[in-house]
């Protein structure tokens, strides 16, 4: 089955930490805005399958920011996605910053 673009595919759940006070260790912090909150979701009792898609510039899936509904980020379909493609979205900049300045 074919996902048609701007469905919404899951809501990105987790921990939200200021990028400071975030897990250096985790491997799944999601930009909440050009701001430096994130959402960890490194605990897999509190976070969504969302966490398991992989970061690319090249995302298939946009992340969206919804701050009226309790400051959710969902993750939407960009463009009509054809069966059994990669689910991939942009984890931000400052998840890049975070993980890799370090090296």
């Amino acid at each position: 089955m074919n996902i048609l673009k701007d469905t919404v595919l899951h809501e990105y759940t987790g921990l939200r930490s200021h990028i400071k006070r975030a897990n250096d260790k985790s491997n799944y912090l999601m930009e909440v805005t050009d701001t430096y909150w994130v959402i960890d979701a490194e605990n897999i009792l509190t976070s969504s399958v969302a966490r398991f898609y992989n970061h690319t510039s090249k995302a298939n899936a946009n992340v969206w920011f919804q701050s009226s509904i309790k400051n959710k980020i969902y993750v939407v379909a960009k463009y009509n996605i054809g069966k059994g493609k990669e689910l991939l979205a942009d984890y931000g900049k400052i998840y890049i910053k975070k993980k890799f300045d370090k090296l």
